[in-house]
């Protein structure tokens, strides 16, 4: 080392061009890494659907209740709310393993119209995976497998 104009202490020439040479082997690795890697989607939705001939929409995504062909926004409040299934795992591709993860919830809602209360039932499914664009998941490996009993199911038929 030397000392540079302003006083501090300066490498030589071989010190700096190993320094570039080792950036440069770890940014060709990690290219490298990245190209093994295949291209991925993350995929979530968020479905409602009415339990019986409701009248009423839930926007799974916003949680926004309308009525059915309405545009205007009921506000409500959710008086219940029942777990129905979980499912988790990894999907088994033949490039890795990405994650998904699926629930299904039951949700009774209150809501007034002029000066009535009205309950609703609503079955919500929220989906969540990850998997490789242009691939079909070969085996799913769950995690978690679980289905509420009978007797709750029955509630949001």
């Amino acid at each position: 080392m030397h000392q540079g104009q302003n006083g501090h202490s300066v490498q030589g020439d071989n010190n700096t061009f190993a320094q570039v040479t080792r950036r440069l082997a770890t940014a060709a690795s990690l290219a490298i890494v990245l190209a093994a890697v295949p291209a991925t989607a993350q995929v979530n939705t968020h479905i409602c659907r009415a339990v019986g001939a409701s009248g009423y929409v839930l926007d799974g995504n916003t949680k926004v209740l309308t009525k059915a062909g309405g545009a205007n926004e009921i506000p409500y409040e959710v008086k219940h709310r029942t777990n129905l299934r979980r499912l988790e795992g990894n999907c088994a591709s033949g490039v890795g393993l990405f994650p998904f993860k699926q629930e299904v919830v039951g949700i009774t809602v209150a809501f007034d119209e002029g000066s009535d209360r009205i309950e609703r039932r609503f079955v919500c499914q929220t989906m969540q995976y990850t998997k490789p664009m242009g691939r079909k998941c070969d085996r799913e490996i769950r995690r978690i497998d679980w289905t509420a009993p009978d007797r709750y199911q029955s509630e949001y038929r």
